[in-house]
């Protein structure tokens, strides 16, 4: 199990686990740029809740590379790969088979891609492929390339339940977390689909939602052991950076993908490569396309993250404002109990709560006015890029755009204590947040 920052360079690689029972191969917890990759994960006894690997409020991960089997498909938790809460992340060419459930997500996961992956129904079968619980929030995966591999010889092509299950509960739900694919056929596209929340619609119309067919697009390729490693580069690298690869099959596609994937590699690296090809490659692409989705994926991210220092104190200011409630209450019940000289010490705290919830309201607004800023740039950038590729997809324009509808008025945006007399002369301490009751406490008044 890893937790908090990781080092740098910080991998877990080439390990083989054999996981009996419940528990994880591998734990993410908390980390911000590990690697888990080239892991061989043996998963038996499907007797209770278990993953091969487990990524929980993880950010800025790599999961790359890893094979995950288990037991066979009857129990549909134990699952190859748990994702809650894993932004700005990469799961890539991973193979999940005979298992409860592939891969699962759920949670916070924007900014992340979940490509190349393939899910195999082996002998034994796949309860479930690919599972997106109701609360996720991923965004679009394009052309991602994942494979829905089917076995002709078990029950519904080697999936006891699905080859993908939404929890999603609308339309909506469905394409903001959509899968374009250019094939409407396994295994580019799941051979079987279920939507448990969601009724009345025909099953066609859900699987064109969640999985839509757009022809011009091409799959992403798994390239293995495409990360920029420490110890210098690799020949693989070299080739992407001077625009050659062993493989013309897949063309300009392939290429995109993998000098993308470069750059993106080479901007977060912490220990640079010391190679002249892929400094000139670097700097050769400071202003083109290649640069300019990559600083779309971080105005995207950016998005969705406070700044640090501010978020903390904003965080702060709302345990100071709970602890002052907590103290107020700590009066009333002096009061209630007939204890006299109460009142103006209770009073002087609502003084002071009140004032944090003004501080508090000027704060997230300040954050709100610097993401409102954020994402009207992000727009204007994403605008003003070309249609270099049908190769790449991203989700500006809609995400930016929803963040605008979203946000509210600063008027509507607001701590407030209000204190309502009631005829028993009875008071109740409302305190609201963005116009929601988030407390109510009963205040004695004693006349």
């Amino acid at each position: 199990e890893e937790t908090g920052i990781a080092f740098a360079d910080a991998e877990i690689r080439s390990n083989t686990v054999t996981l009996a029972g419940k528990g994880f191969g591998f734990r993410l917890r908390g980390v911000n740029g590990l690697e888990a990759s080239s892991n061989d994960i043996y998963m038996e006894q499907a007797v209770q809740t278990a993953a091969g690997i487990r990524v929980n409020g993880a950010t800025n991960c790599t999961i790359r590379e890893n094979y995950v089997v288990g037991p066979g498909p009857d129990n549909l938790f134990f699952v190859g790969l748990d994702v809650l809460d894993g932004s700005s992340s990469v799961f890539d060419c991973n193979t999940f088979t005979e298992l409860g459930t592939g891969a699962e997500f759920e949670g916070s996961c924007m900014g992340s891609t979940v490509s190349t992956n393939v899910f195999e129904p082996g002998t034994l079968g796949l309860g479930r492929g690919l599972v997106y619980r109701n609360s996720l929030n991923i965004g679009v995966q394009s052309h991602a390339g994942n494979l829905w591999e089917v076995n002709m010889e078990l029950p519904n092509e080697g999936y006891e339940v699905a080859a993908a299950v939404s929890f999603g509960s609308g339309l909506d739900d469905l394409t903001d977390n959509s899968y374009p694919v250019h094939d409407e056929d396994p295994p580019i596209r799941p051979s079987s689909f279920t939507f448990p929340n969601i009724g009345g619609i025909p099953l066609q119309t859900l699987i064109n939602f969640w999985f839509p067919v757009d022809p011009e697009g091409e799959a992403g390729i798994c390239i293995p052991g495409g990360v920029v490693e420490p110890g210098g580069p690799k020949d693989i690298h070299r080739q992407v950076a001077r625009g050659e690869l062993q493989d013309s099959l897949y063309g300009e596609a392939l290429l995109w993908v993998a000098q993308l994937q470069l750059y993106r590699q080479l901007s977060k690296a912490i220990e640079w490569p010391s190679d002249e090809i892929q400094d000139s490659f670097y700097l050769a692409n400071a202003n083109t396309a290649i640069s300019q989705y990559y600083l779309l994926e971080k105005a995207k991210e950016a998005l969705f993250h406070y700044d640090s220092l501010q978020g903390a104190t904003l965080n702060g200011w709302e345990a100071q404002l709970q602890e002052l409630i907590g103290y107020i209450l700590e009066k009333d019940s002096l009061i209630a109990a007939g204890t006299l000289g109460m009142e103006a010490s209770r009073d002087s705290l609502l003084g002071e709560a009140s004032t944090l919830c003004i501080s508090l309201d000027s704060l997230e607004n300040v954050l709100l006015q610097s993401q409102l800023a954020l994402a009207q740039q992000a727009i204007t950038d994403n605008a003003s890029l070309t249609d270099t590729a049908v190769y790449q997809s991203n989700e500006i324009n809609r995400v930016g755009q929803a963040l605008l509808e979203r946000r509210l008025s600063p008027e509507e945006n607001r701590h407030t204590i209000q204190l309502p007399h009631l005829p028993e002369g009875l008071y109740f301490l409302k305190v609201y947040r963005n116009e929601t009751l988030i407390s109510l406490h009963k205040l004695v008044v004693l006349n």
